[in-house]
């Protein structure tokens, strides 16, 4: 018989709150619903986790969150973000997390099972290929204090598109993404190679799923779903043959620099099709510079994104992304760095499609538990200008050679031969943007924090495909509380 052991429990989380006002955000708007957007909104979103160890080598971890919910909101009766308005109690609480962590005596080799975070790495800039909740398995084994492998398997969707009544049911209804990491750590610097490859099965991509891929298929399908629906990307998807997705990159830091920091990061991925018009082929590059300054760090960062060229036929040229709940975040307004609520950029949550520099002074300090962050940056698209638009959705064999019979458009819709741009795409060679943000941080006590976030985003449109540029000058600021505990 096994001797008793004692379970620990650890509860752990935070609460958040955020008071935003936002002025002409509208950027990229192109319909009555973008144009409806409230200019103040209150939310908060509450984050517990438990933690079950019973001892250092086992553990299961239950994460749950409420959230994120906005003040007034009535919603559904049921669901995530409702409960915000009077009287309307909300069943919104949600499991976010649930797996179990275990070694295998004796050995360096430890195990992670179940719902869990999954991203690729990073240099300290947003997850710019995947930052997601999984149902999997991943595992690390440590070779040597410097040298280290894990590897994952997750299983995103199986869709039950199988007929259980038919014996030899054939439906390929299941995507699986499988992955390594090989972090080395050498003396004065860190580098971390890693590759991700995802297999689809055809009937994956059908209503129950299409939500969650609009950075695997190129721009022009995401607008093909947007304004033809669903049968359009399901008929298309199931007439290849193959469909896979695949990532290889690196991130490398040199830490024997003081007072300077050098990260770098980069990464290639494809979506590999039987039709050229649904593949998606594109790199993405960073680099950062820090110095460390007592009161302050002086930050240089730059990166380059692949974009689009003028044609659709031939499919995408920007980089593939599957989930980025936090991705791309060099600044806290025009793309995905803020610290408060909603996490989404005004402009993008991805570097695909553009390049650009931000220089920051980060964490000034001359009061103490008082912090500001001032960023400035400036960046352009690499999208062909003739990427932002398509002509007759009506016709997807026009679009893309499709080689079926054309679907009609949904009343209410564009029509030709009217001018339809194409979302994933921000910006254009003749584009640009510069952003300014000022952000502050008060630590009220050990665990509470006050936060200000302000910004201002000045857009400049090189071409006349914009349907919607004449909307003054962005800006926000932003007020929250965040309770850890």
């Amino acid at each position: 018989m096994r001797p008793a052991q004692a379970l620990e429990v650890s509860p752990k989380g935070e609460f958040l709150f955020a008071f935003r006002y936002l002025e002409n955000g509208n950027i990229q708007g192109t319909g009555p619903i973008d144009q409806s957007r409230d200019d103040f909104h209150a939310r908060q979103r509450v984050r517990v986790q438990v933690d079950f160890a019973m001892s250092e080598h086992l553990r299961g971890v239950y994460f749950i969150e409420m959230g994120e919910t906005q003040w007034g909101r009535l919603g559904p009766v049921a669901g995530h973000g409702t409960g915000g308005a009077l009287g309307s109690d909300g069943v919104c609480v949600e499991t976010k997390r649930a797996y179990i962590d275990f070694d295998i005596p004796d050995t360096r080799l430890t195990f992670r099972v179940g719902i869990q975070g999954l991203e690729n790495p990073s240099i300290g800039v947003g997850y710019v290929v995947l930052d997601a909740d999984v149902a999997g398995v991943s595992a690390r084994y440590a070779f040597s204090d410097s040298l280290s492998a894990a590897v994952f398997w997750a299983r995103l969707y199986d869709l039950g598109v199988n007929n259980v009544a038919v014996k030899d049911s054939t439906g390929l209804d299941a995507m699986d993404m499988f992955g390594l990491m090989l972090p080395i750590t050498g003396d004065g610097w860190r580098l971390t190679p890693y590759g991700m490859f995802i297999t689809s099965g055809r009937n994956v991509f059908t209503s129950q799923a299409l939500a969650g891929f609009p950075g695997m298929l190129s721009p022009a399908f995401a607008a093909g779903l947007s304004y033809l629906g669903t049968p359009f990307i399901e008929q298309y998807a199931n007439d290849q043959s193959y469909l896979y997705t695949w990532w290889a990159g690196a991130t490398a830091e040199l830490t024997d620099l003081s007072p300077f920091r050098l990260s770098l990061e980069a990464v290639y991925g494809s979506v590999e099709a039987e039709n050229a018009a649904l593949t998606r082929r594109g790199f993405y590059a960073g680099a950062e510079l820090d110095y460390q300054l007592d009161s302050m760090t002086l930050s240089l960062f730059g990166w380059y994104g692949s974009g689009e060229d003028g044609s659709w036929r031939n499919g995408s040229e920007q980089m593939p992304t599957l989930s980025t709940t936090r991705g791309f975040g060099p600044t806290s307004f025009g793309f995905v760095g803020t610290r408060l609520i909603p996490t989404l950029g005004l402009v993008s949550s991805s570097p695909a499609g553009m390049w650009g520099a931000v220089f920051a002074l980060r964490d000034i300090t001359f009061i103490p538990d008082l912090h500001h962050t001032v960023r400035f940056l400036y960046a352009q698209g690499t999208n062909d200008p003739d990427s932002r638009r398509i002509i007759g959705l009506t016709s997807p064999n026009l679009i893309l050679g499709y080689k079926g019979a054309p679907m009609p458009v949904p009343p209410g819709y564009v029509t030709p031969p009217q001018t339809t741009t194409v979302s994933g795409i921000p910006l254009t060679t003749q584009d640009s943007m510069v952003e300014i943000d000022f952000d502050t941080s008060y630590r009220l006590y050990d665990n509470l924090e006050l936060i200000l976030e302000t910004g201002v985003i000045g857009l400049h449109y090189g071409t006349d495909v914009w349907l919607n540029q004449d909307i003054g000058t962005p800006w926000k600021a932003a007020l929250g509380l965040r309770y850890l505990f």
